[in-house]
């Protein structure tokens, strides 16, 4: 007999810790605002896109002027232009400037969402001008 009690004590308190956690659980569905409720945040989808355009067009810039500079029929007029013979550093420096654009493009983007996205398709309208410049190179002997 004394042990049926045991038994019971030992599940009624599983019980009610069980109970309690439920219970908490929800306490939290019943004072979290639901999806639907939130204000739906504006789209980033445009300056996302502008963004991976960028990257994308700045490591192109990066592989055909690094093919250029180690055939020997070109050379870098810009940043890097001293490290020509230095593939990798030449690689490192440039592709450290291009993550330092993207980070000052998202703090921009914050507070100024729009300036940020002109920013962006500016900055990425150059990248693919050089990018041209140097891919008709590629075509010349």
């Amino acid at each position: 007999m004394t042990r049926d009690v045991r038994v019971r004590r030992a599940t009624d308190r599983s019980q009610v810790v069980m109970k309690s956690g439920l219970g908490t659980i929800l306490a939290l569905l019943l004072t979290t605002p639901a999806f639907a409720q939130a204000p739906s945040p504006p789209s980033d989808q445009p300056f996302v896109i502008a963004s991976g355009a960028l990257v994308a067009a700045a490591m192109t810039d990066l592989t055909i002027g690094t093919y250029l500079i180690g055939a020997g029929r070109g050379r870098e007029a810009g940043l890097g232009a001293g490290l020509e013979q230095r593939p990798v550093l030449f690689g490192v420096v440039k592709g450290s400037v291009m993550a330092t654009e993207i980070a000052l493009l998202r703090a921009v983007h914050r507070r100024h969402p729009r300036v940020a996205l002109w920013m962006t398709v500016t900055v990425t309208s150059i990248e693919v001008a050089a990018t041209w410049h140097n891919a008709r190179l590629l075509n010349t002997r």
